[in-house]
């Protein structure tokens, strides 16, 4: 069976409510919202409802396991920034995820935990985030984004490092942080862009707004990895 939902939905809401056992009329009248109106992610949905999950979360895990933190809110900013430039929801959360995984493993090897190995030195984690870095992000969370969901760990006056974050919680810091990133009349271009499969854009934001000043070898690394790298048109 097929069920139209209402665009406004949080759809992460809506299939985790499926996901825990609530019946499809219960978690629409849950969410307040209207069937039969502006189809969204309507395969994404069928899916749902007609699959057997072993654990909440794990369609979402299987497909994007950077963004699986509790509250979705990795997703929740994406759908918003992509609202706002007219890029569709799901090329826009597999251009990010492509990109975040990419860039994490360029820094970190993948790798959750972990400095830079010189001493003195704040930066830490899957992206080689510093402090002032991680501060950064929460404001600029604070600041453009109004959300549905709980993220202690992105609160403005929050006192949680970095090294205490688990991967999913440093990725929503991170596209918080690069989301927001420029001027002016230059904020949201990178990472808008590279939503709607911008290459250039996307390794632009690295260069530009991350990792400003990479050595050869760092250089070399991200060049090959992005090389990789084929985002959706």
């Amino acid at each position: 069976m097929k069920y139209k939902i209402n665009k406004n939905l949080i759809l992460e809401d809506y299939m985790q409510d499926m996901m825990d056992g609530m019946d499809h009329s219960a978690a629409v009248a849950k969410h307040g919202v209207n069937i039969d109106q502006h189809l969204q992610d309507e395969h994404i949905i069928n899916k749902t409802l007609s699959t057997q999950f072993d654990e909440p979360g794990k369609f979402l895990k299987h497909k994007y396991p950077l963004f699986d933190d509790p509250d979705h809110v990795s997703m929740r900013m994406i759908r918003n920034i992509g609202n706002s430039h007219g890029i569709d929801y799901e090329k826009a959360v597999d251009n990010s995820h492509k990109y975040l995984s990419s860039v994490g493993h360029i820094e970190n090897d993948g790798k959750a935990h972990g400095g830079n190995g010189v001493k003195g030195s704040t930066i830490e984690g899957l992206y080689q985030t510093s402090d002032d870095q991680a501060q950064t992000a929460k404001t600029r969370f604070s600041r453009n984004f109004k959300l549905d969901a709980a993220a202690p760990y992105l609160e403005k006056h929050s006192d949680i490092q970095v090294k205490d974050m688990t991967d999913k919680q440093q990725t929503a810091m991170t596209i918080a942080g690069l989301s927001g990133h420029g001027n002016s009349t230059n904020r949201l271009q990178h990472f808008s862009r590279m939503l709607d499969g911008d290459q250039k854009a996307a390794e632009d934001m690295y260069y530009k707004d991350h990792h400003t000043k990479p050595d050869p070898a760092t250089y070399a690394r991200a060049e090959r990895i992005f090389d990789n790298m084929k985002l959706k048109r």
